[in-house]
């Protein structure tokens, strides 16, 4: 994966006294993270670092100049909006799906089944059946 290599390149290379800029101490690791362009070796890591910049950066609205917080920040917020929204209606389903079988009539005997017009019609439930039911919803 790609953090499983930037780990490793941060290891190896970017640290490494070879690949220091001897004219002014710094390491590989400190000029890709300043974005260095100048910079022969860690093109691809520059390009990472500014993909992950963008990510993070503020969002200018419509170039308004109003600044929306983190564009990271607002996609995880739309996403755990439309996930909390699909779990509300799944929980709807769910509780409506138990006043269904709550209202069906109950025996203690078996589970009573007619045809009606073509269809089947569910007449009674045993009260075994339904606590199985309500165990699994």
């Amino acid at each position: 994966s790609s953090v499983t290599n930037a780990r490793m390149w941060r290891l190896t290379e970017a640290h490494n006294p070879d690949r220091m800029d001897k004219a002014n101490w710094m390491s590989l690791a400190r000029r890709v993270c300043d974005t260095d362009g100048a910079l022969v070796l860690g093109q691809a890591q520059i390009g990472q670092i500014k993909e992950i910049q963008s990510y993070t950066a503020d969002l200018d609205l419509f170039r308004t100049g109003i600044l929306v917080p983190h564009v990271g920040f607002l996609l995880t917020m739309l996403c755990l909006f439309i996930f909390f929204v699909y779990m509300a209606n799944e929980l709807s389903d769910c509780l409506t799906f138990f006043e269904a079988l709550l209202a069906i009539p109950r025996t203690l005997r078996r589970t009573s089944i007619s045809r009606c017009t073509g269809a089947l019609k569910l007449r009674s439930i045993s009260i075994l059946r339904l606590t199985l039911l309500i165990l699994i919803l």
